[in-house]
């Protein structure tokens, strides 16, 4: 667990694929079932923006809001 919140502090970008390979570099053999289960006991989560669900997107057409004056 140790190995794993140093890389943390490093890399807060990095999920649990990323950090399994950083373990196996480091001679563990560890799952990636296991590396879950230690980053969620741990409390990490990988930091990466979220999707936007404010934004329009490609809209071709805004449609207008028909009942706006009633």
């Amino acid at each position: 667990m140790r190995l794993i919140d140093e890389r943390y502090l490093n890399h807060p970008t990095h999920g649990v694929l990323q950090i399994q390979d950083y373990l196996t570099s480091k001679g563990l053999k560890v799952n990636h079932k296991r590396v879950r289960s230690l980053l969620r006991k741990m409390g990490i989560m990988a930091i990466y923006p979220r999707r936007n669900l404010s934004r329009l997107g490609n809209a071709q057409y805004t449609y207008p809001y028909l009942l706006k004056g009633l």
